[in-house]
């Protein structure tokens, strides 16, 4: 959070304008305060700091009531064979949890670097610029083509792009779901031997992402980061490339929810 505010406040004179309209929106209607990123960052550090362990643990109490403020919505098909459970199956398992042995969760460190060992560097096979709009051309051994522009859009930012032509629309009829989701199984598994959490807890305090798609007719890696971060974010984009991660509880959990998305439109067939 830190972060995110961080770079908010590096990038306080090239604010787009809807954040701000969004800002003024939020102001009228709902009576947000508008004290500016200078004051939000300082106050977002001076509240960060503040909260305890005993406090966040305190709030959970609040939440579970042991069933005196508690409402349970359940949704289902409505359909004849439907088993929807009743209030009393609801208490029931409420209650079982209660009686589970459950294990305390620990927290992993996890103090290894994104890359082991950092490849070579390649040689550049040729360069050319293109003068009129400031860009510079790379051909690369690997076949790769890479067009690098500077721009003072934002202060501390740095994008990427990259894509080659091809997409699920190439997949053969029975393959085309499974070619629309595997980036989304990737992206959410990790990178090499970093599961999702790891990943999160690797990038606190960081800026830098880089993510798989694909999409109909181009598939590639985008991304972007902060200045500071610009090795960790080629890092995963090397990562993605030499070393994707299928998750199988993640390749679990999105089969399910993607037989419960088919089988809710057979429904309104």
């Amino acid at each position: 959070m830190l972060s995110r505010y961080g770079a908010r406040l590096q990038r306080r004179d090239k604010q787009e304008s809807r954040a701000l309209v969004g800002e003024c929106v939020r102001n009228f209607l709902e009576g947000e305060a508008m004290p500016g990123i200078e004051r939000e960052f300082e106050l977002t550090k001076l509240f960060l700091n503040g909260i305890t362990l005993e406090e966040m643990n305190g709030l959970s109490e609040q939440y579970y009531t042991d069933g005196k403020n508690e409402v349970v919505v359940i949704t289902a098909p409505d359909k004849a064979e439907t088993k929807v459970p009743t209030e009393e199956d609801v208490k029931s398992i409420m209650a079982n949890v209660k009686k589970m042995d459950l294990t305390a969760y620990v927290d992993k460190v996890f103090d290894k670097p994104m890359l082991e060992k950092i490849p070579e560097p390649i040689k550049i096979l040729a360069e050319t610029k293109n003068e009129k709009f400031n860009i510079t051309y790379w051909k690369l051994p690997n076949g790769a083509s890479v067009s690098f522009k500077n721009t003072d859009f934002k202060n501390d930012e740095i994008r990427f792009q990259s894509f080659r032509f091809g997409g699920h629309s190439t997949s053969e009829d029975a393959k085309q779901r499974s070619a629309m989701v595997a980036a989304a199984l990737i992206n959410s598994s990790g990178l090499g031997e970093l599961d999702a959490n790891d990943i999160e807890k690797f990038m606190s305090g960081k800026n830098a992402n880089a993510s798989p798609y694909v999409s109909e007719f181009t598939e590639g890696i985008n991304g972007g980061c902060a200045p500071k971060d610009m090795e960790l974010m080629f890092q995963m984009l090397y990562q993605y490339y030499m070393a994707p991660r299928k998750d199988e509880g993640m390749f679990k959990s999105m089969m399910a929810k993607q037989q419960a998305s088919l089988q809710n439109k057979k429904c309104f067939a």
